[in-house]
């Protein structure tokens, strides 16, 4: 399920799979990411794939943001930082991966950021 908040595209990826919201109501975790994204980006594509592959070992959910939209309010600054380095992957706001990710990658790094916490 996909809803529109802001400037962002939000899909609770976890939600497809009721053993993750369980698995988020034990640990009290379900992770925000915000993939940065553009139209015709198959590297986008494949990280977003990667992402829904991860999901189904950690709950989280995912919100999209394509710099390439000309009618969202902040476009230019996400598109300045951008513009040549989507797609960028952020957890609560900060810079995880760029151009690349495998699924075990994105897991173990959740996971770690669990056991910190």
């Amino acid at each position: 399920m996909a809803t529109k908040k802001g400037a962002f595209l939000t899909a609770s990826i976890d939600t497809m799979i009721p053993s993750l919201r369980l698995l988020s109501a034990q640990t009290g975790r379900v992770f925000k990411l915000t993939l940065y994204t553009g139209t015709d980006c198959q590297l986008c594509d494949v990280m977003r794939n990667e992402i829904a592959t991860a999901a189904q070992h950690v709950p989280l959910t995912l919100a999209t943001y394509n710099i390439r939209d000309d009618s969202l309010d902040d476009v230019h600054y996400w598109r300045r930082k951008y513009q040549y380095d989507i797609p960028v992957l952020h957890l609560d706001g900060q810079e995880i991966f760029r151009h690349r990710l495998k699924a075990a990658e994105l897991v173990a790094k959740l996971q770690h950021a669990r056991n910190e916490k």
